[in-house]
This record gives C-alpha cells, sequence and structure tokens, in this order.
C-alpha cells in the first residue's frame, strides 16, 4: 500500500444492475490538480517549492504502479487523475480503470488503443499499440 496511490476499501456488487460493480475507495477532499492549475485563484501552486513537491508526490505515485511485481501501466496518467490533499501535503494517484499488469519485458500490446487513455496526454508510440513503463513517465511530463 502507498501513500501516493488512492487506497481501495473493498467492492460492493449489487446484483440486478446494469453496472454491478462499486469500489469503496479513500476519500480525498482537496479536488484534482488539474482543476487546482486551471484556477488562477489558487495562488499556492505559483510557490516553485510547492510545484516541485507536488511534481515529486506524482511521480512516486506512477513508480508505486511500476515497482509491483509485475508491474502496472497506468495507461492514463493525467493532472485530473492526481488527488491533492486539501493542504496540498499529499498528491494521490487515482482512476486506475485502464491500469494493466505489463508483462513481456514490461510492454504490452493493446488492440483497438485509440480508446485507451487520454488523447493530450498519450505518448506518441501508443498510437500504434504499444504501452510501456516508459508511456506513463512520457504522460506525466
Amino acid at each position: 500500500m502507498s501513500d501516493f496511490a488512492v487506497r481501495l476499501y473493498g467492492v460492493v456488487i449489487e446484483e440486478g444492475d446494469a453496472n454491478p460493480v462499486r469500489l469503496v475507495l479513500e476519500l480525498v477532499e482537496g479536488g484534482d490538480l488539474q482543476e487546482k492549475l486551471a484556477n488562477p485563484e489558487i495562488k499556492v501552486l505559483n510557490d516553485w517549492k510547492v510545484k516541485l513537491q507536488v511534481a515529486l508526490y506524482a511521480a512516486h505515485g506512477v513508480n508505486y504502479f511500476h515497482s509491483r511485481d509485475p508491474p502496472f501501466l497506468h495507461r492514463d496518467i493525467k493532472s485530473s487523475n492526481f488527488l491533492l490533499t486539501p493542504d496540498l501535503q499529499m498528491v494521490k494517484l487515482c482512476d486506475a480503470g485502464m491500469s494493466k499488469m505489463a508483462a513481456n519485458e514490461y510492454k504490452m500490446s493493446i488492440h483497438n488503443v485509440n480508446h485507451i487513455g487520454t488523447i493530450m496526454w498519450k505518448a506518441p508510440e501508443t498510437y500504434e499499440s504499444e504501452f510501456t513503463l516508459a508511456s506513463d513517465i512520457f504522460s506525466l511530463g
């Protein structure tokens, strides 16, 4: 378990529902990084020390996925998938819905890859079908 990834507490299955699986996840109340960066009234992110701390925590979140055995590829790294605590003391990677275990020297070939990830953050090679640990790092920026 990592402080840099949103925790999964449990799963609820509701029979008869069109989407029967519900995940019970950790609540991170500070909102996502994208909304903080887009809001000019939030001045604290203008401080380079805070920016570097947020970037470091984001990198720790990605590293948590990549350091599993076998590694997990997140495949949708973007600013809206990093949640912040209200005091900006922690950044947590979330939305692992597209994550997959990596195999074959940490590469994955995916059919129909155009539907995986968010276009503005995708590494160029993922348009041809290959996801790697480096693809996640490219998306991290």
